[in-house]
C-alpha cells in the first residue's frame, strides 16, 4: 500500500506521545508552533476508525472462520450469500458474542457490554467503512477507548461523526466507495495502528490524555483537562480551534449541504449565533431541518421560543405530507408543558393526523385526558402501521379495564388480519386472561393460514413479527408512559344544542 504524508505525521507525533524520555513540557513546547495535520475533530475520528477497521477484520474473520461464510459471495449476493443455517444466535466457539446475518454483511454483539460492530462486506473484504455503522457503534459503547471517548466528547450528538467522514475524504485521508457511502483508509494504516496500541500500553489515565493531547495539537481538551497549567497560548489556539469549527460548519450551514448536522454541530460548540440560526430555520418551508432546530431548542430554554414555535405550530398541517406531522407534534410536545394548556392548544392537539395521532394521545394523557380517548381510537385505527403500533404499545403498559376495553372494540368491529394484528399482539401482552381468551377465540373464527415455501409477502413477514415490534415499542414507551398507569380519561362530551 502507498505511504501517506498524513500517516507518518501522525505516526511520528503518537511516537513522540508514547515516548517517557519526552517530558509533557517539551511535547507542548514542540507542537505548539507546528499546526496539527487536520482539526481534531476529524483527526481523533480519524484515528478511531484506524482501530475500528481491526474490529472489521475481527467480524470478518468470524464470518469466514466460524459461520462458513464466503465475503466474496455475500457481498455479489447479498441475503442470497448467506451461509446455509441460522441467521443469528451465538456465535461458534465464542458465545461472547451474538451474530445476525442482513444484506451484504454480518453483525457482532457483544453479550456483556453490548457493543455492535456492524459490517458490509465489498470487493471480498472488510476494508469499507460505513458512516452510518460506526453511528450505531458508538452509541453502543458503555465504556468508550480513549480514541472513541475523544471522538464522543468532540461530537456529543453523535450523528455530526458524519461531516467527519466528508471532511477526511475530502481531504484525501479516506476514499469514498465508487457507488455506495462507505468509505476507506488510504495508505498503509498497519504502523500506526501498532503505534496506538503501544500508546495505550505505555500510558493510561489523565497522564496519557494530557500526552496525546498535546501530541496532536488538541488545545481544546488540553486546556480543559486537570494537572496541566494551560499557557495564555493554549488559551488563544484553543479559541482559535473552536472559532474555525463554527466557521465551517456555518459554511456547510449557508450553503446548503448538511444543513441539518451543521446546525447540531453548530450546538454542540455554543456557536453565539445559534439562537439566529435557529430563528431563521423555524420560518422556512417544512423539512426535517426544522424538527431538528426544535429538538435543539428543547435542550435549552424552551420558554422564550414559545411565540416562534405556537407560529410555526398555527401554520404546520398534522394532516399533511412528511414531515409536517412530526413538525406539528414536536411543537405539542414543547408547548404543553411550558403552562397550563390553552383552549387553543386542546383544540389543536384533538386535529392530530393519522401520523402523529398516537403520540398525541399519549401527550393529551399527560396535559389533557379530554381529548385522549379519541386520539387513541383514531390512532387505533389509522392507515399508517406505526400508529397503531404505538397506540397498542401504549394502551398494553397501561394495562387497564379502559385501555384493554379499546384495544378489544378493534376486533369486535373487524375481522381483518391486517386490521387487527397491533390488537390483538397488544392484548396478548396484558395481564389479563380474559383478553388472552377474547383474541384466541377471534382467531378461531378468522382462522389464518400461514403462507409455506422459501419467500413469503411482506404482508405475512409483518404479521409474523407483530409480537415483536409491540414488545420492541413497549420498552421505548415504557418509562414515559408508566406513571400514566393512574389516569383514566373520560369519554369525551358531546355538544348539544341547548334545546335539545
Amino acid at each position: 500500500m502507498q505511504q501517506n504524508p498524513f500517516l507518518s505525521d501522525l505516526a511520528f507525533r503518537i511516537a513522540q506521545a508514547s515516548d517517557r524520555a519526552v517530558s509533557l513540557n517539551q511535547l507542548i513546547e514542540r507542537w505548539l508552533s507546528v499546526p496539527a495535520p487536520l482539526p481534531p475533530w476529524f483527526l481523533w475520528t480519524f484515528l478511531s476508525l484506524v482501530q475500528h477497521r481491526r474490529r472489521h477484520e475481527f467480524v470478518a474473520d468470524a464470518v469466514r472462520a466460524q459461520l462458513n461464510g464466503d465475503l466474496a459471495v455475500i457481498a455479489n449476493c447479498g441475503a442470497l450469500g448467506h451461509p446455509p443455517g441460522d441467521q443469528r444466535g451465538l456465535l461458534p466457539g465464542n458465545v461472547d458474542w451474538e451474530f445476525y446475518f442482513h444484506g451484504r454483511g454480518c453483525c457482532l454483539t457483544n453479550r456483556h457490554t453490548a457493543e455492535s460492530i456492524d459490517v458490509d462486506f465489498f470487493d471480498d473484504s472488510a476494508d469499507w467503512l460505513d458512516p452510518w455503522f460506526y453511528r450505531t457503534y458508538l452509541e453502543s459503547l458503555r465504556t468508550p477507548a480513549l480514541w472513541e471517548r475523544r471522538v464522543l466528547q468532540l461530537h456529543p450528538s453523535i450523528e455530526t461523526v458524519e461531516l467527519a467522514f466528508r471532511d477526511l475524504t475530502g481531504a484525501g485521508v479516506l476514499e469514498k466507495h465508487s457507488e455506495r457511502q462507505p468509505v476507506r483508509i488510504v495508505g498503509d494504516y498497519e504502523p500506526l495502528l501498532a503505534l496506538l496500541d503501544q500508546f495505550e500500553q505505555v500510558f493510561e489515565g489523565e497522564d496519557g490524555d494530557r500526552r496525546i493531547a498535546a501530541a496532536l495539537g488538541d488545545w481544546l481538551w488540553l486546556s480543559k483537562l486537570k494537572g496541566c497549567e494551560s499557557s495564555q497560548q493554549i488559551e488563544q489556539l484553543a479559541d482559535q480551534m473552536r472559532r474555525s469549527r463554527i466557521v465551517r460548519l456555518t459554511e456547510h450551514f449557508d450553503s446548503g449541504q448538511h444543513r441539518s448536522m451543521a446546525l447540531r454541530g453548530l450546538s454542540e460548540v455554543q456557536d453565539p449565533r445559534l439562537p439566529e440560526h435557529l430563528r431563521r430555520v423555524l420560518q422556512e418551508s417544512p423539512s426535517g431541518l426544522i424538527v431538528e432546530a426544535l429538538e435543539i431548542i428543547e435542550e435549552r430554554s424552551v420558554a422564550e421560543w414559545a411565540e416562534p414555535i405556537l407560529a410555526l405550530s398555527r401554520r404546520t398541517d398534522p394532516n399533511g405530507d412528511i414531515p409536517r406531522p412530526a413538525i406539528w407534534l414536536k411543537c405539542m410536545e414543547l408547548l404543553f408543558p411550558m403552562n397550563s394548556p390553552s383552549q387553543e392548544l386542546i383544540r389543536r392537539l384533538s386535529k392530530a393526523g393519522p401520523g402523529c395521532c398516537a403520540e398525541a394521545a399519549v401527550l393529551a394523557l399527560e396535559h389533557a385526558p379530554g381529548c385522549a380517548l379519541e386520539l387513541f381510537r383514531q390512532a387505533l385505527r389509522s392507515r399508517i402501521p406505526h400508529s397503531r403500533i404505538v397506540a397498542s404499545a401504549v394502551l398494553t403498559i397501561i394495562d387497564q379495564p379502559w385501555s384493554r376495553r379499546e384495544l378489544a372494540k378493534v376486533l369486535v368491529e373487524s375481522n381483518e388480519q391486517d386490521r387487527t394484528a397491533e390488537c390483538r399482539a397488544a392484548l396478548m401482552e396484558t395481564h389479563s386472561a380474559d383478553s388472552h381468551g377474547l383474541v384466541r377465540r377471534w382467531e378461531e373464527r378468522n382462522p389464518h393460514e400461514p403462507e409455506v415455501g422459501e419467500w413469503i409477502t411482506m404482508g405475512e413477514l409483518r404479521l409474523r413479527g407483530m409480537s415483536q415490534r409491540i414488545q420492541f415499542e413497549m420498552e421505548q414507551w415504557h418509562d414515559r408512559v408508566l406513571p400514566l398507569r393512574s389516569v383514566e380519561p373520560k369519554e369525551p362530551r358531546r355538544w348539544q344544542w341547548p334545546w335539545a
